[in-house]
């Protein structure tokens, strides 16, 4: 091939891929038109601006578990700032209501010693949010869960104790913004 025909066939290979490339972005930008990745709650009617986030049931043996739970949904309320917490459910459109069904541990690696290093907190949790006036279920989880690893740092059960609490509190806080981007985007 000579150096002139190489030259006008790479010319209009190039232009073949910039003409393909062009289509291609151009088709994305109509398919992917209106999607959005932010919760943005049109699934919830503009009727519903105070929520109540209920007191929690507690179905395990952790004690206060649920008062974990229920903290770290109102937290979650109010960082996503759609809604207007209220201190009873007689002022509520809607009300959050939760139960822990069950929490468990089990270790993940181990010592020499055989004794745990790490282990994982798994929780399910029923989540329901209703209009107080119908009851209409606007969104609703049986069986929600979540997980969080933490480490077994120390032999002192106090230390032990205070690595699992703060397991415990931000598996709450991730189960709570995860239930919420859900309910907030109509999943």
């Amino acid at each position: 091939m000579s150096r002139k025909n190489w030259s006008i066939s790479w010319s209009l290979n190039r232009r073949i891929i910039i003409a393909v490339v062009v289509a291609t972005a151009s088709l994305c930008g109509i398919i992917s038109c209106g999607y959005r990745i932010t919760p943005s709650a049109e699934n919830i009617g503009a009727d519903v601006r105070k929520v109540f986030v209920d007191s929690f049931g507690n179905k395990t043996s952790e004690a206060k578990i649920e008062n974990v739970f229920r903290s770290a949904f109102i937290e979650q309320f109010v960082r996503g700032g759609r809604f207007n917490l209220v201190a009873n459910k007689g002022e509520a459109d809607a009300v959050l209501s939760g139960e822990v069904r069950s929490m468990t541990t089990a270790p993940l690696s181990y010592r020499k010693d055989n004794l745990a290093v790490e282990e994982r907190m798994t929780i399910i949790i029923d989540l329901s949010f209703r209009t107080t006036d119908k009851g209409k279920i606007i969104w609703m989880d049986k069986e929600f869960s979540g997980n969080e690893f933490y480490v077994l740092s120390s032999r002192d059960l106090s230390v032990v104790d205070a690595s699992r609490r703060k397991a415990l509190v931000k598996l709450a806080r991730d189960t709570a913004e995860r239930a919420y981007g859900l309910m907030m985007s109509g999943f």
